[in-house]
């Protein structure tokens, strides 16, 4: 009963750290960038596989597409790269569609449990991988504004 509670407050906006500036932006910049590419090659192996490396595709995915909402939801994790960091502007960034599924992917990226066969779906990943480029876009074009230096490590 504990559990589930301590999860929601882990993840509630009031536990993300405060922001910072980057210490190495460029290198922060590069694994941005790894992370939103692995993603894409991910969804393209998840469209072309079937199990068992459609599996192992979709297990990329979930994985980069959890970091991402990381850094754009924020977190409390003193090292992580948050968008927080980098933009001056507060901004906003919609994930309706990983906020309800977040849950799930963390189960069936975590160890094994016994609830974990439960979550099994079909995932939206083609979705998932718009809402998560929409908000990348969003973060590219307010760094441009916020941070025109900063803007200049992406590609």
């Amino acid at each position: 009963m504990l559990t589930p509670l301590l999860t929601l407050l882990r993840r509630s906006p009031r536990n993300v750290r405060k922001p910072r500036r980057p210490p190495n932006p460029s290198e922060a910049a590069r694994t941005l960038e790894y992370e939103f590419n692995m993603l894409g090659v991910a969804l393209e192996e998840c469209r072309k596989q079937s199990p068992p490396y459609g599996d192992l595709a979709l297990e990329a995915f979930l994985l980069h597409a959890r970091n991402l909402v990381g850094f754009f939801r924020g977190s409390s994790g003193r090292d992580d790269i948050l968008a927080i960091d980098w933009l001056k502007t507060p901004t906003t960034f919609s994930l309706p569609i990983l906020n309800k599924t977040l849950s799930d992917i963390d189960k069936l990226l975590g160890h094994p449990s016994y609830s974990r066969g439960k979550r099994h779906r079909t995932w939206r990943y083609d979705a998932m991988y718009l809402e998560l480029a929409g908000n990348w876009r969003t973060f590219l074009k307010q760094l441009a504004i916020d941070e025109p230096n900063y803007r200049k490590l992406f590609k």
